[in-house]
């Protein structure tokens, strides 16, 4: 009876070394998964970071075309001035644009 005993303590301390071996195998994934989504978390940080950069880039060049935009809009409307000033001096002195 005491044999019997021994070997179902036996069998219970192999299995519970079993679990316990089978927790600390699942508790490094663990560990290591936290340590992988750590880094993917850091990472996807700095994406975002370097694509405000780009949109703010992107942002300032688009405040610049608007700018030359102004400048030309001007630059058209002082030949259009222009433009019709020597159509009047034209028609003034009787020169056909034919």
């Amino acid at each position: 009876m005491q044999d019997s005993h021994g070997e179902k303590l036996q069998s219970l301390n192999s299995t519970v070394t079993s679990i316990w071996s089978t927790q600390q195998r699942h508790g490094n994934r663990l560990n290591e998964l936290d340590a992988a989504v750590a880094s993917v978390g850091e990472q996807v940080k700095e994406i975002r970071l370097t694509q405000m950069r780009h949109e703010n880039r992107f942002s300032e060049i688009d405040q610049r075309f608007d700018a030359h935009d102004q400048r030309f809009d001007a630059q058209d409307e002082k030949l259009d001035s222009q433009g019709e000033k020597l159509d009047l001096i034209m028609k003034a002195l009787n020169i056909g644009t034919n």
